[in-house]
């Protein structure tokens, strides 16, 4: 899918799409990469719940995207990594933290590039604003891969 996992902090799972090289539509691709994820999710939460026990199905993702430039570099420690920087990484973070279990919110700058990826009708404004810390209170978008293009609302950004 053109899909880079870059670090894990915490317990968030972090990867960009259009590094190091540019990807058309990185967006949207990012958009079927989260959906696969949560759909995986659900498969490996349900096949836990048998050997683990009752409540494992419960176990749930929040998806956060947004797009922007960012800055990137491998840091020299203990472990030499590779790792993204900058406002971007922190209001993809932001979106990630504000969502909801098992759905994907995507930024104002997210929606409008899929808009762009003529996948609008994937998109359905969330109805109350999100006070992201550090960024005040914020448009955002659930998104759905899955919504089809004559059954779902279409949005204009």
């Amino acid at each position: 899918m053109g899909i880079f996992k870059v670090n894990t902090i915490g317990d968030s799972y972090v990867a960009v799409c259009g590094l190091p090289e540019p990807r058309k539509k990185h967006a949207v691709r990012m958009a079927r990469f989260a959906s696969s994820c949560l759909d995986d999710m659900s498969i490996l939460t349900k096949r836990l719940e048998v050997s683990i026990g009752p409540g494992t199905a419960d176990l749930a993702l929040r998806v956060g995207l947004h797009s922007g430039p960012t800055i990137a570099g491998v840091l020299r420690e203990e472990k030499a990594r590779f790792q993204l920087f900058g406002d971007t990484v922190n209001t993809a973070s932001r979106m990630e933290s504000s969502s909801k279990p098992n759905r994907i919110q995507a930024s104002q700058k997210t929606a409008e590039l899929i808009v762009e990826g003529r996948r609008g009708h994937w998109l359905t404004a969330r109805k109350d604003l999100v006070n992201a810390k550090g960024k005040g209170l914020l448009h955002t978008f659930w998104v759905n891969p899955k919504v089809s293009k004559n059954n779902g609302s279409v949005v204009s950004c």
